[in-house]
């Protein structure tokens, strides 16, 4: 296995990589800058359930659409995308389906990731 540079954009500074770019998903130029030359990403931000209803969808909805632009635009081949059990909390009964085939949000949050998913699904 060949080693990778690893590139981080949190809100906080990230130990043990080999860049690591304190910023938002929110802000597409920062976006842009973590993202150059990548073969990858791993999307992993969120507005946490904690947050107002702004803030989640701020980071939720317009943090993913920047992400997915900058894959389109910089040529990025793969996402890696982590959701929530939340999606499809009252729906265990339709494992073989795909899971925008059973959104049930329980709240903003789950509701917001949801969009996430479509999103993804747009791309």
């Amino acid at each position: 296995m060949k080693e990778a540079d690893v590139v981080s954009l949190d809100l906080n500074p990230a130990e043990g990589v080999t860049e690591s770019i304190v910023g938002s998903v929110t802000d597409r130029r920062t976006v842009d800058e973590a993202m150059a030359g990548a073969d990858a990403v791993l999307h992993m931000a969120y507005g946490h359930p904690d947050h107002d209803l702004g803030k989640q969808a701020d980071v939720n909805i317009k943090g993913t659409t920047n992400v997915l632009e900058a894959c389109v635009e910089l040529k990025v081949p793969r996402i890696v995308f982590a959701s929530t059990v939340m999606t499809v909390w009252a729906k265990p009964e339709y494992p073989d389906r795909p899971a925008y085939h059973n959104f049930s949000p329980v709240n903003f949050y789950s509701y917001s990731k949801c969009c996430q998913e479509l999103l993804i699904e747009m791309y």
